[in-house]
C-alpha cells in the first residue's frame, strides 16, 4: 500500500508545472493577506479556488468544480489523510493545483472543503 501512495505521489509531482509548485509554496506559508495575497504570489489568476480534503473522490472533485478533471485521480488525494487538494479553475480547465499539508488551505475559504469564486 505505501508503495502505491509512494507511485501515485511521484506521478503527480510530475505532472504539476511551475504555477503549481509556487501555489503550493504559497499556501504553504505564512500569510495575513488571505487568498488574494496567496495567488498573487502564485502568479495564478482563475475564477475560482477549491479546498478538497483527503478522500476527496474524483467525482467529488469533477462536481465541485462542474467539468470532468481526470487528472483528479493522480493527485493522490483520495489515499491520503494528512494532505489537501487546492485547485484554481476557470469555467472549464483547471489553472493550477497543488497538494499541501492538512489544515493550511481549507482556512482560506472560510475553513471549509469548498470552492469560492474569485472577484
Amino acid at each position: 500500500m505505501v508503495a502505491i501512495i509512494i507511485a501515485v505521489g511521484g506521478f503527480a509531482l510530475v505532472m504539476r508545472d511551475v504555477q503549481s509548485e509556487r501555489l503550493a509554496a504559497a499556501v504553504e506559508q505564512d500569510r495575513e493577506g488571505g487568498l488574494d495575497e496567496v495567488l498573487d504570489q502564485a502568479g495564478v489568476s482563475a475564477e475560482r479556488f477549491c479546498v478538497f480534503g483527503p478522500y476527496a473522490t474524483r467525482q467529488q472533485i469533477d462536481d465541485a468544480l462542474g467539468f470532468s478533471w481526470p487528472p483528479a485521480s493522480d493527485t493522490g488525494i483520495g489515499l491520503t489523510d494528512t494532505q489537501e487538494l487546492v485547485v484554481a479553475a476557470d469555467s472549464n480547465r483547471v489553472v493550477a493545483w497543488a497538494m499541501v499539508s492538512l489544515g493550511t488551505a481549507a482556512d482560506l475559504v472560510g475553513g471549509d472543503y469548498r470552492c469560492e469564486q474569485l472577484a
